[in-house]
């Protein structure tokens, strides 16, 4: 059994589940096959990979079905390949790609920390830069259950190989938080915003540094390395000013609402004030007809 990535909300689910237990869509299992040299992934019925033309290791018929998972592996050549163009693409914000090697490393490597943390990072990363607020909250919905995978695996005999991890996995967090993001306006009849929901992408951030900070207590709790003290300083320190950019944005939208209602009725005044001063002319002009 292994745990794959789910299409709609992008989730973690087992290969053997029949619905994703996160959002419900039906669970389909991948059939491409990952080049050996380069990590591409292209699709079964192709045997040789379209980008470096590598020969396919792996027919058709021997790809992972849903009752016969992809077997796990021993790190090698095609993971390492792997990890090199995760990390390239974390590291050139192509969250898409980050998305997708990392999300192979996991096929090869169930559970490994670095692919189940990047993966739903990246997902994270992309919808920040799409305006569907719903499908943003599914996303780091999933992103901070994942959070809660890092203290439950953490062992604290690889804690010195698992530091550099953690450490990076701070400043991603820390860089998300801060990261621009496209929110929606709702406007009146006269074209004033009269809301937008930058409060709830702030409530977001603000979750994922609460459970965050919550995994590197537990994690100390293991483990008391001084690195980890270090790390929960800073994240209620970021939860301080996550809050106050969440008022901050609540308090706008208050402003906005606020200035579109006196807008309006400033209209409507002049509006009213000009009807008057027409009915006043007319009966100054019957009058004049008398």
């Amino acid at each position: 059994m292994a745990l794959i990535t789910c299409s709609e909300c992008g989730g973690k689910v087992s290969d053997k589940a029949q619905s994703c237990p996160h959002c419900g869509s039906p669970v389909s299992v991948s059939r491409n096959i990952v080049c050996a040299e380069c990590g591409t992934e292209f699709p079964a019925d192709k045997t040789a990979c379209p980008v470096c033309g590598c020969p396919a290791e792996i027919t058709p018929a021997e790809q992972p079905t849903r009752s016969a998972p992809a077997p796990m592996v021993t790190p090698g050549a095609t993971i390492d390949n792997l990890y090199q163009n995760a990390r390239r693409a974390l590291e050139k914000e192509d969250w898409e790609d980050a998305e997708k090697y990392y999300d192979r490393v996991e096929e090869q490597i169930p559970g490994d920390l670095e692919a189940v943390f990047y993966s739903a990072f990246s997902r994270c990363m992309l919808s920040l830069s799409e305006n569907d607020r719903f499908k943003r909250e599914q996303k780091f919905t999933a992103f901070i259950k994942t959070i809660s995978i890092l203290e439950d695996e953490y062992d604290p005999a690889k804690g010195d190989a698992l530091e550099a991890l953690i450490l990076q996995m701070k400043d991603s967090i820390i860089k998300m938080v801060h990261h621009s993001y496209v929110y929606m306006q709702k406007k009146n009849g006269y074209g004033l915003v009269l809301e937008t929901d930058k409060a709830v992408t702030e409530v977001l951030f603000g979750n994922t540094l609460k459970e965050f900070k919550k995994a590197i207590e537990n994690i100390y709790a293991k483990d008391e390395r001084a690195y980890l003290t270090e790390i929960a300083a800073m994240l209620e320190q970021e939860i301080a000013d996550n809050a106050v950019r969440t008022e901050e944005a609540k308090k706008n939208d208050y402003d906005k609402a606020f200035d579109s209602v006196k807008g309006g009725l400033g209209k409507l005044k002049g509006a009213l004030a000009g009807k008057l001063d027409a009915m006043k002319k007319k009966n100054g002009d019957d009058q004049d007809n008398q």
